[in-house]
């Protein structure tokens, strides 16, 4: 059988073309796809840096800690300095009086013997700048500074006059260049003081003055 439609052309129903929907779902599945993909590329990044980040965390704990040990290391070190500074010091400013009395007698010629070592306190003048002093004022003065001084009183053999007095400058020259008792001593001044006579042998008492260092003294 042969259906006509007789309904004016403007009436009839159109037929529609799927084409449009096809590419329509195409298009989102697409979309879809690449958003998808987009959101698992960025999470897999993200999970990336998070273990990255994690990583740093570490190695800054690590370093925090190397950083610690470090401080602790140098607080130790400075502690131990302190300490050999301290005994050094002392070391430094005392005097070992067994030492000095080896010098001393390592430094005595043959003919020569001691009587006694004292320790003593000794004042001498000196001259120090006047601190704010006005235009008509001297500009310094004079003090008076105690130091302290080593006596040696000693006897020489000296069976003639002059052969006392060379062996008091052999010592005093011995002491002058002896670098281990001038660490703490210096500027020795003998002084003969006299005659004596021992046994029938002919002897010069004489005295030698040493300064002591300053801050040596114990």
């Amino acid at each position: 059988m042969i259906n006509v439609n007789l309904l004016p052309p403007e009436l009839r129903p159109v037929r529609r073309s799927g084409l449009p929907y096809i590419i329509v779902a195409i298009a989102s599945t697409v979309v879809v796809i690449a958003l998808l993909s987009t959101f698992w590329a960025i999470k897999a990044t993200v999970a990336t840096k998070e273990g990255e980040l994690e990583d740093v965390k570490a190695e800054l704990q690590r370093v925090r800690e190397s950083a610690k040990q470090v401080k602790e290391l140098e607080a130790k070190k400075a502690s131990v300095e302190a300490k050999d500074k301290a005994i050094r010091d002392i070391k430094a400013g005392r005097i070992v009086w067994s030492e000095q009395l080896y010098y001393l007698a390592r430094l005595m010629p043959d003919q020569v013997w001691l009587k006694d070592i004292v320790v003593e306190t000794k004042t001498r003048t000196k001259t120090v700048p006047v601190p704010d002093a006005k235009e008509n004022e001297p500009k310094t003065k004079k003090v008076v500074v105690p130091y302290q001084s080593l006596k040696i009183t000693g006897y020489a053999l000296s069976p003639e006059e002059e052969m006392g007095v060379n062996l008091v400058g052999v010592f005093v020259r011995a002491i002058e260049e002896d670098s281990d008792f001038t660490t703490y001593f210096k500027s020795p001044e003998p002084q003969l003081l006299k005659d004596e006579e021992f046994g029938g042998v002919r002897v010069k008492e004489f005295e030698v003055s040493c300064e002591i260092v300053t801050g040596t003294h114990r």
